[in-house]
């Protein structure tokens, strides 16, 4: 499985893949030196806006260790064809991993990787928002577009700052209407 291209192992193949990160954290655990390693494997299929696993951490709730490593591991498997359904360039993959940036990986982590290749003057323009699912909001963030239900119902205007009764109401609309919403929060 691990020469396959992710896209194209079945579901049960998939959700063996998907144990590797704990597997290999457990592996680590006996040995106490080796503790901060392990969380960086567990964490380094984690992205940057939650969506990951095996946790769902989003921003700097990953270990930045794990972050640079999601990149570093991205990277490689396009250029190697186990990412994506074609092998990728080298340019092909610096373009994959800019397009992500600010959801799939840690934009200040993006930006040291251009500066390493030597490609900093082809920063893309820092995103000025990210999505986010309730269970990674925060008391102080800034919604950037409205919340809108799927009847069209406003929930939150763009502009909003959240605070701990509002982050309650948002997580308890989900839970009622079984709707995942996506918060879009200014960065």
């Amino acid at each position: 499985m691990l020469v396959k291209p992710f896209f194209s192992l079945s579901e049960r193949e998939r959700i063996e893949v998907a144990k590797h990160p704990l597997k290999g954290q457990i592996a680590l655990m006996a040995l106490e030196q080796l503790h901060g390693a392990a969380q960086l494997i567990r964490s380094h299929h984690e992205r940057f806006d939650g969506l990951g696993y095996p946790d769902m951490l989003a921003g700097p709730a990953i270990p930045l260790g794990a972050r640079i490593l999601a990149l570093a591991n991205d990277y490689d498997a396009a250029q190697i064809g186990t990412l994506l359904p074609k092998q990728l360039t080298q340019n092909e993959a610096v373009a994959f991993i800019q397009k992500w940036r600010g959801t799939r990986y840690d934009p200040a982590v993006v930006d040291a990787f251009m500066y390493v290749l030597g490609r900093g003057d082809e920063l893309v323009k820092p995103k000025q928002e990210v999505a986010l699912n309730s269970r990674h909001i925060k008391t102080g963030m800034v919604i950037s577009r409205d919340i809108v239900a799927n009847n069209g119902d406003l929930l939150l205007p763009k502009g909003c700052i959240l605070n701990e009764h509002l982050i309650e109401q948002l997580q308890s609309f989900e839970r009622m209407g079984g709707n995942i919403l996506s918060i879009h929060i200014r960065v």
